[in-house]
C-alpha cells in the first residue's frame, strides 16, 4: 500500500493529488477539505477526477495547472438537509465547462438516498 502524495508515480502513471472543498460556508466547516486526482501518462490523455468537491478556486487552479483533456466531476448536487451542496450542481458543472471548454466533461451523478445523508434535489 502506498499513500497518495501531492505527486506519486504508479506503474508509469503520474498521479497528482488535487485540492477540493466538500461544500461551502458553514457546511464546509463540518464536511471539510477533499482531494481529487489527475492521471497523466505520455501515451494517454490527461484525466482529472475532481472528487467530492464543489466548484471553487482550487478546482479552477487544478484545471489551469494540469490542462486535463478529460474531467470527471461528481455532479449530483448532493446535500444534507441543511447547509447546501456537498458536490457540484449544474451551475458548478457549467463553471468547469467554461474553465476547460475543450475537455471532455463527464458528470457523474450518484443517487445515494439509501444512505440518507443528503436531500435529493430534482
Amino acid at each position: 500500500m502506498e499513500v497518495l502524495q501531492k505527486d506519486t508515480v504508479f506503474e508509469g502513471v503520474q498521479l497528482s493529488k488535487t485540492q477540493g472543498e466538500h461544500g461551502r460556508g458553514e457546511i464546509l466547516k463540518v464536511a471539510g477539505l477533499v482531494c481529487g486526482v489527475v492521471f497523466n501518462h505520455s501515451d494517454e490523455k490527461t484525466l482529472y477526477v475532481a472528487g467530492d468537491t464543489v466548484w471553487n478556486n482550487d478546482v479552477k487552479q487544478e484545471i489551469e495547472t494540469h490542462k486535463p483533456e478529460i474531467i470527471v466531476v461528481n455532479a449530483g448536487d448532493n446535500q444534507f438537509l441543511e447547509g447546501g451542496s456537498l458536490v457540484m450542481g449544474k451551475d458548478d458543472v457549467y463553471e468547469v465547462y467554461k474553465a476547460a471548454p475543450n475537455a471532455k466533461l463527464l458528470p457523474a451523478i450518484w443517487k445515494l438516498s439509501i444512505i440518507g445523508h443528503y436531500q435529493e434535489k430534482n
